[in-house]
């Protein structure tokens, strides 16, 4: 995945223990996605969704949701601030 997205759908991706720090999202959609074990230290994301995800010792320490969506999602033994 690019350090930057915007405009763009992932269905069912695997990003397991996968390096996301500083990644920024605008206006992306992630359905059904994993993010077991990913970095998402520092990614900021804007009017993005995330549809039935899994957060599963997920990284998130100041990372920023600006009108995001969770819907579904499930979030377990995450790290966050």
């Amino acid at each position: 995945m690019e350090s930057r997205e915007a405009d763009r759908e992932f269905d069912g991706e695997e990003f397991r223990d996968e390096d996301l720090s500083r990644l920024r999202t605008e206006r992306v959609v992630f359905t059904e996605c994993d993010f077991t074990g990913a970095d998402l230290n520092d990614s900021e994301h804007i009017g993005s969704a995330f549809r039935n995800c899994t957060f599963r010792r997920t990284s998130l320490w100041h990372s920023t949701f600006r009108h995001c969506s969770f819907l579904g999602s499930t979030f377990t033994e995450c790290r966050m601030r």
